[in-house]
This record gives C-alpha cells, sequence and structure tokens, in this order.
C-alpha cells in the first residue's frame, strides 16, 4: 500500500489536507496484506504536517483494531473520524 498526499493544481503543499479513506474498507480487506495499520502509523509519522491529515476508518466490526488506531492517529496530531456501519432493515 502506498500512501501519497494529493496536490491539487494551484496550490502549494504548504496548503494541502491530506484525506485518507479506509472507511469503505470490507472485512476481508481489512485482514490482508493490502491494509497495514502499521504502514498508515508510520506515514503519519513521517509526514511533517500531522495536523493537516484527517484519517476515515472503518467501524471496530470491519476493522478490530480501529480504536487502537484511531488514538495512535489522535495522539500524532491527525482528524480521525469513524464510520459507523450502515443498518439494514
Amino acid at each position: 500500500m502506498q500512501l501519497l498526499p494529493h496536490h491539487s493544481p494551484g496550490t502549494s503543499y504548504a496548503q494541502q489536507n491530506v484525506v485518507i479513506d479506509f472507511s469503505s474498507l470490507q472485512q476481508q480487506e481489512a485482514n490482508s496484506g493490502d491494509f497495514s495499520v502499521a504502514t498508515i502509523v508510520e506515514w503519519v509519522r513521517s509526514y511533517p504536517r500531522k495536523g493537516s491529515v484527517h484519517v476515515y476508518l472503518p467501524s471496530d466490526h470491519v476493522l478490530t483494531n480501529a480504536r487502537q488506531l484511531q488514538s495512535t492517529l489522535l495522539s500524532l496530531g491527525c482528524t480521525v473520524t469513524r464510520r459507523l456501519p450502515m443498518c439494514h432493515n
């Protein structure tokens, strides 16, 4: 998995916000080798403007350690949003 910030033409990198959206992960993807919590944390740790990073995480149902990852990302200065599963009636 490679995480790169999105750069819009006409703006400097210093003005960019980084959005990492893992909220649509399916359970099988979250448990595969393609998704690595350690990779996300290391990438954020190495990013110079952690306060401009916003991470969307799936629910605990999909990612069993979502709460721990949320706590770690928040402690690094990121904004974190957890998506709740949709109820189907």
